[in-house]
């Protein structure tokens, strides 16, 4: 009897307590794991879902709407170079930020196999542990992870000790969350580019933490997320540097044969709506620091 009434209680307690969730106004505050799509970017992305909307498929243009997806797809890709201070030839849109990644990685070393085979990752333990880095060990590469913390800053001086003349590749995240280290993207873009290393930089996580000039850094790749600035997942962009000796290893990258046109609309709003809503919000958040 006293185990029939504790779950009872239990299970009277569980109903409740969702009862009071449905009437509350909740707040999540897990964003490190997960963001909220935006309710603007949302509305957006209807337009490219519906019929009585813009549906179309910018693949084949055998329709006026599918020339307007294709014009939406360029417009999205102006508001994310926008937002890094790129140029729109330079975006290529990718399933997501890790895809972004495992693309950079495997086309890159594929393009560069003859030229060495070592490279350094400096990433969270969840890209370390990937199957993508045991089969560039099985292929015979050689791979460095740093994954050390020294004042959650990555140590440009780590990364010269253990650059050699086989180096083709440096792949770096400048704000994770998961591993909990910041790098020091502009110093270590300065040794790779004078050793004459490629040099990619995940984004992801913090391009919602301040502005990112690609202009003011040497970075040939970056990766960028949609997620972290409310927008929709399963979809991400790569940035590369145009003109660069990467260039022609991943200009030519597609998302796929029909891309998800609602999916790079809903990532190009996001971004254009943080381009202009972060600065007077990361004015705020400085504020809350120091209270």
């Amino acid at each position: 009897m006293a185990k029939y009434n504790n779950e009872k209680l239990s299970w009277l307690l569980f109903t409740h307590v969702m009862e009071d969730i449905k009437m509350a106004n909740c707040f999540y505050k897990n964003h490190g794991v997960a963001v909220p799509v935006d309710e603007r970017v949302i509305e957006k992305m209807m337009h490219y879902l519906m019929l009585d909307g813009i549906f179309g498929s910018p693949a084949s243009r055998a329709y006026y709407s599918d020339w307007k997806a294709d014009h939406a797809i360029n417009i999205a890709r102006e508001y994310v170079a926008d937002r890094i201070g790129a140029q729109s030839q330079d975006i290529i849109f990718t399933s997501g930020c890790l895809s972004s990644n495992n693309m950079v990685v495997k086309a890159l070393l594929n393009e560069y196999r003859n030229n060495g085979r070592h490279v350094i990752i400096c990433h969270s333990q969840d890209l370390n542990s990937s199957r993508l880095v045991h089969e560039l060990e099985s292929e015979g590469y050689s791979l460095t992870m740093l994954l050390s913390l020294e004042n959650n800053i990555v140590n440009p001086d780590e990364i010269k000790r253990v650059i050699s003349k086989d180096t083709v590749l440096v792949s770096v995240a400048s704000t994770s969350t998961n591993a909990g280290f910041v790098a020091s993207v502009a110093e270590i873009c300065e040794v790779c580019r004078r050793q004459g290393i490629i040099l990619h930089v995940d984004a992801a996580q913090c391009i919602g933490e301040g502005a990112i000039d690609v202009n003011k850094i040497s970075v040939d790749l970056m990766s960028l997320s949609s997620r972290e600035l409310y927008g929709p997942n399963g979809v991400g962009a790569l940035y590369v540097r145009h003109n660069s000796k990467v260039w022609s290893a991943l200009s030519q990258v597609k998302l796929s044969d029909v891309p998800p046109v609602h999916k790079i609309v809903g990532m190009g709003e996001a971004y254009r709506i943080a381009k202009q809503e972060m600065p007077p919000h990361l004015g705020y958040s400085c504020q809350l620091c120091d209270w």
